[in-house]
């Protein structure tokens, strides 16, 4: 079927061609019409209609096969996107591994629309080919054999196409290797934003991405300075080949029949300028289709990547779980239906992802019978509210869905939100907009509301306190609760809560595969857990036996009640093959597949809609997204000024005017042939040498005379070719200089503005203006303008030549000044329309890539919808969103197309006005006169259309630069106070500084609380620490930000009342540093060294970053991996303690950086993923080894947990 519309489009792009060719026919007819005294005039006339019917006939079959082509990439582009959005679900996470969430971001943005855009130019090469036939054989006609002298720029030609491919697959593998890796980046700096603004590793980020950025746009414009110079070079050549032929019909041509007269001099200069056009148009094919093939390699790669995780199949087994242990183990494990068990261990995540069948850690075949349900530590939602992620695209119970809020206590948490149970969940600085524990309670409800025969639950009630945890477990999860007919597989770090289990697996080292896990090397303090996890199950299961087997291997432990319910089979070899997965899934049969490309592109074919099925198809949705980027009814001026000043505005008024020199000295070599073909001598030769029957004598005689008196206007005419090609090489040269210091600028100042901390765009908002956007400033921004400004100078240039070629000079301002009046009032309604379709494109593209990123690139989120078998719905939804923005597009094209046609038929009755005038004065008219005035006609008319067609490509293009332009808007002018105004803190020895909230409360902009009013004054015998309870994200960021002084685009529109204060002294007006901060998550640099995760401004030496880890315990554990300071740390095998002390370990070296100890030391969340034990070992560590001297600032989901081991002053916000 798209063969078909390419054939078809093809077509029509061909019959336009003819159309366009007839021009130069056309002129030769006119120009002996005019020749010809005694023609009668109702010729000439239909000589005028002849030119205006051309010109409409030439421009119908245009738009109608550039509507074809456009259809057509709508679809390509829709099929592409659903197939990398469905291949990214498909993937396990070993496969999803080997791409950043950088590369697939670019698989979806750059790649597909380098493909996209090949597909558009893709008529350029066959199309080319015809107009050189037809060129030539119009060479032909005017030169005969000496027409054969332009084929050999034929071979320079294929010479340049050939250079122009092998640099551009070559710069385009850098190229996008390059952004790969910046966009990665981007996304690591965007999910790390707070840790680098708290901790001032800002600079160094900041140095990290503008080498990268500086490579990258390095190899993009040695590639397009290459394509320019040749480009140069072959339009300079239109003007060599010009004097080569009249220079062969001169000095080498000994037919009479063509010696050269003033019709032969406009017919040929015409023709070969044609000729150039074809050239280059195939050159810039070609450019592009070495782009493409980069693209097309990387995404074929990708989308055949084998392996895939299938849908989790419904098997009907006696037994719930079968579990077949790797070889060394020789047993299987059969857990019963309905049994209630515990998973300790280090290793119970791998555990869970081999039931899931992503990991085959501990076992190649592992089943499990029925419906599943899986809730994890680690939250994953989508960007929906609160009530959606719970229902997930499942059968709305409305009943069902109450008690589930009620059982998992739910309904009175939602209370105190705004919005209920419709608050949307987002991600904010790299972490959810809501409470952990509420989040936490969210995801094990989603679980629970899809009842299932199984549920595996890794530690779900691990950031919950206490006392809620047992409620819970007694209402959920316990044999007492809703799963009670369910099995259910709990992971469990709270070991208070095993004698509640029936059987309790327990799992430790896996020794037999160390190898890959590294072995014994682990943590040393990790030996605690065997006895912690042994002296736990002894005193809280008594009636167990001592426990001595070592936890290398694995046991079942049954409670004396329920031996019956699990049981291990010992067999010298596996004789029993496990039921397999089904190799097509629901998720096969009910999406499209990317090998049927016939389906793809019916399913996201646009080519069969109208304009009023896209009106109706618009969603409202996308319009608000407008409303809420700030559209408004046309780009500011100061947008535009902004792209001026990263030119550099004096040297771009320099290239301008070296632009408006070349344009003058070209109109004027046309002066210079009209002078020629008005020469009187040069007629009067012209005519003899035409007679044939002069002797030779007299034939050599007057052929010198024509050769003397043609030399000097030759002469001159080559110094104008030669100082327009030096004038346009030299242009172009310093303009791709301008181009690149406006893409490294731009990019700079985007950065500055991002790790200030004071834009307050999302993340993916902001990483579709660092991919998308900066595209289009690198590549088409720059283009673009240059061509609206040489197309609005050489127009000008043609008005002033063409009004002063016309006697009187107000017959041709007549001409012009009406085709003003009706161009300009058209622009004026245009521009805003199109502005807006591209603002409304941009958006409705924003939450392509949102979905994407949260779901296509993310382990968790792909996990969660094949559970819960949701691929096929969330596939869905995916094309609604492109058919969404291919509507967007849709408008945009049709605000052109609608435009483009107006403007195509005030050219052509600029060319039949201007031919009527001529026939009506033809007798005071001379032929080069004539001819100079419809050359300079359709020069009007092509720079014109040339202007009109790239100012809404500038338009479009400038939206990218005016969505860049957004990071400035929103810079801060607030200016920290200097360090030296403030007042030192000064603490005796061995004491602390006390920490006092005196009367602090928050509020928004709108009057809304967010924080009453805090009194908590430390005092007593135990000063040092502080817990504040039940904060929510917004209390805790806020608290945290006024400490640290650190404030955002959110907290500019939220008031604080009252202080806080250290030792009396208020923190705004300390000296820093003071305070240091151990935030919630561990967020790390994963594809850095662990210098970088630790001292990326290298202001430590190799004994001191040493000397910090081996304080931490992690000295060894490093030094065992055969790793050293500039090595990558193995991120999949630390443990969560590991991790919690790396992230401790920058407080540290930031400390020893700064030579004193940090009075105020902020711990947010400080056991977050950390088990009872380990917990009581980290906050000790920190009390009596790290921070001895320090304050304490704790804010804790687990109050209980942090005050069982410490006197504390504490405070509940909620």
């Amino acid at each position: 079927m798209y063969f078909t519309r390419i054939l078809n489009a093809w077509a029509l792009l061909f019959i336009q061609t003819l159309l366009l060719f007839l021009y130069p026919s056309m002129l030769n007819i006119f120009l002996n019409y005019l020749t010809t005294k005694t023609a009668p005039s109702w010729l000439g006339y239909i000589l005028c209609f002849g030119f205006l019917a051309t010109n409409t006939l030439s421009f119908i079959p245009y738009y109608y096969g550039t509507y074809i082509l456009f259809t057509l990439c709508t679809s390509i582009r829709g099929a592409l996107t659903a197939a990398v959005y469905r291949k990214s679900l498909k993937l396990v996470p070993r496969l999803r591994s080997s791409y950043s969430k950088g590369q697939l971001m670019n698989l979806l943005v750059v790649d597909i629309e380098n493909i996209i855009a090949s597909i558009n130019f893709l008529h350029l090469v066959p199309l080319s080919c015809l107009k050189l036939a037809i060129i030539l054989y119009q060479l032909k006609g005017e030169m005969s054999y000496l027409s054969l002298i332009p084929l050999a720029s034929v071979f320079i030609w294929s010479v340049l196409l050939f250079i122009i491919y092998a640099v551009c697959i070559r710069s385009e593998k850098i190229i996008l290797r390059l952004m790969d890796r910046r966009i990665a980046l981007m996304e690591q700096i965007l999910d790390n934003l707070n840790i680098l603004r708290y901790l001032n590793w800002q600079v160094a980020f900041e140095k990290l991405v503008a080498a990268l950025r500086l490579k990258e746009v390095n190899q993009i414009f040695n590639a397009n300075g290459l394509y320019t110079a040749i480009i140069v070079t072959m339009y300079s050549c239109g003007g060599f080949l010009a004097i080569l032929s009249l220079s062969t019909c001169i000095y080498l041509n000994m037919d009479a029949n063509l010696v050269l007269n003033p019709t032969r001099i406009f017919v040929i200069v015409t023709t070969v300028s044609l000729f150039v056009d074809p050239i280059c148009q195939t050159l810039f094919a070609f450019y592009r289709y070495g782009q493409a093939i980069i693209s097309i390699q990387r995404l074929v790669k990708f989308l055949t990547m084998s392996s895939e995780a299938a849908d989790q199949p419904l098997l009907l087994n006696e037994f719930a779980v079968t579990i077949d242990w790797k070889k060394g183990y020789k047993s299987k494990l059969f857990l019963p239906v309905g049994q209630l068990v515990a998973v300790v261990g280090k290793h119970k995540n791998s555990f869970f992802l081999s039931c899931l069948q992503e990991d085959s850690f501990w076992s190649d075949k592992m089943s499990v019978s029925g419906s599943q349900a899986y809730a994890s530590e680690a939250v994953w939602f989508h960007h929906q509210s609160i009530r959606n992620n719970i229902i997930f695209a499942g059968v709305v119970n409305e009943i069902w869905y109450q008690k589930v809020l009620d059982i998992c206590d739910l309904s009175p948490m939602l209370v105190s939100l705004p919005e209920k149970d419709n608050t949307v969940i987002e991600l904010q600085d790299g972490r959810y907009n809501l409470n952990i524990d509420l989040l936490q309670l969210v995801s094990l409800a989603r679980a629970v509301y899809h009842s299932s025969e199984v549920y595996l639950l890794d530690d779900p009630l691990s950031k919950l306190d206490s006392e809620k945890a047992d409620q819970i477990f007694d209402r959920v999860i316990s044999n007492e609760g809703l799963l009670k007919d369910s099995t259910r597989l709990v992971g469990v770090s709270n070991l208070h809560l095993l004698p509640r289990f029936e059987s309790v697996l327990v799992l430790g080292d896996h020794t037999h595969d160390d190898s890959v896990r590294g072995g014994e090397n682990r943590y040393p303090r990790r030996n605690l857990e065997r006895d912690t996890y042994t002296e736990s199950v002894q005193s809280t299961c008594l009636a167990i036996p001592p426990f001595v087997a070592p936890l290398s291997e694995m046991q079942i432990m049954d409670f004396p009640s329920n031996d019956n319910h699990c049981y291990v089979e010992m067999e010298s070899d596996t004789t029993k093959k496990l039921p397999s997965y089904c190799a097509h899934s629901e998720f096969d049969q009910d999406g499209p597949s990317f090998q049927s490309t016939q389906v793809l592109l019916e399913t996201t074919s646009v080519s069969s809609l109208s304009v009023s099925d896209f009106r109706d198809f618009l969603p409202a949705s996308a319009l608000n997204s407008a409303m809420q980027e700030e559209a408004t009814k046309s780009v500011s001026w100061h947008t535009y000024w902004q792209y001026i000043r990263s030119l550099n505005p004096l040297l771009l008024t320099l290239l301008t005017s070296v632009l408006i020199a070349v344009f003058i000295v070209s109109k004027f070599s046309y002066w210079e042939l009209k002078w020629l073909s008005e020469d009187g001598d040069f007629i009067y030769f012209g005519q003899m040498l035409a007679n044939q029957s002069l002797p030779p004598d007299t034939r050599q005689a007057f052929l010198y005379k024509l050769r003397q008196t043609c030399r000097p206007y030759l002469i001159i005419y080559g110094h104008c070719v030669l100082a327009i090609f030096l004038a346009i090489f030299f242009h172009l040269l310093l303009f791709t200089r301008c181009l690149w210091r406006s893409s490294l600028s731009l990019h700079s100042a985007s950065i500055k503005q991002v790790l200030k901390g004071t834009v307050s765009f999302s993340k993916y908002s902001l990483l579709n203006r660092f991919s998308t956007d900066f595209l289009k400033v690198d590549r088409s921004l720059g283009l673009d303008f240059h061509s609206c400004v040489a197309q609005l100078i050489s127009f000008v240039t043609s008005c002033v030549v063409f009004m002063l070629s016309l006697s009187p000079f107000y017959v041709g301002f007549g001409v012009i000044v009406p085709l003003l009046l009706i161009a300009l009032p058209l622009l004026r309604i245009y521009l805003p329309c199109c502005r807006q379709a591209q603002r409304l494109y941009f958006s409705t593209r924003t939450p392509i890539l949102t979905t994407f990123s949260e779901t296509g690139c993310s382990d968790l989120g792909t996990r969660i919808l094949r559970i819960y078998q949701r691929r096929s719905q969330f596939a869905n939804v995916f094309d609604r969103l492109i058919n969404e923005n291919a509507a967007c597009l849709y408008l945009l094209y049709t605000s052109k197309c609608w435009f483009y046609l107006r403007i195509e038929c005030l050219c052509g009755f600029v060319l039949f006005f201007v031919s009527l005038i001529i026939v009506m004065i033809r007798e005071s008219v001379s032929i080069g006169t004539a001819s100079l005035l419809i050359t300079f006609s359709l020069g009007i008319g092509d720079s014109l259309s040339g202007l009109i067609r790239n100012l809404p490509d500038l338009v479009s293009d400038i939206v990218s630069m005016e969505r860049v332009e957004d990071f400035f808007r929103h810079q801060s002018d607030e200016q920290e106070p200097e360090n030296e105004s403030l007042t030192p803190l000064v603490i005796p020895a061995g004491q602390f500084a006390q920490l006092d909230f005196v009367n602090f409360s928050a509020y928004t902009e709108d009057g809304l609380d967010l924080i009453q009013q805090i009194n908590l004054i430390a005092g007593g015998t135990h000063p040092r620490i502080s817990v504040l309870t039940a904060a929510s994200l917004n209390q805790r960021k806020f608290i945290i930000d006024f400490i640290l002084g650190t404030p955002t685009p959110c907290s500019s529109s939220i008031f604080s009342q009252g202080s806080i204060t250290l030792n009396g002294i208020d923190i705004a007006r300390l000296q820093k540093p003071f305070v240091a901060l151990l935030p919630q998550k561990n967020m790390f640099f994963q594809s850095f060294s662990i210098r970088m995760n630790l001292d990326p401004l290298h202001n430590l030496s190799d004994e001191d970053l040493w000397s910090a880890l081996d304080n931490l315990g992690l000295k060894p554990w490093i030094e065992s991996l055969q790793l050293n300071l500039d090595s990558v740390l193995p991120w999949s095998l630390m443990t969560p303690v590991q991790e919690r002390l790396l992230s401790l370990g920058r407080i540290l070296t930031q400390q020893v950086h700064n030579g004193i100890p940090f009075r105020l030391v902020i711990l947010e969340e400080p056991c977050n993923g950390l088990d009872d034990a380990a917990s009581s070992q980290f906050i000790d560590l920190i009390l009596n080894n790290i921070f001895p001297h320090s304050t304490l600032l704790i804010f804790a989901n687990k109050p209980d947990f942090v005050q069982s081991y410490f006197d504390t002053v504490s405070h509940a916000l909620n």
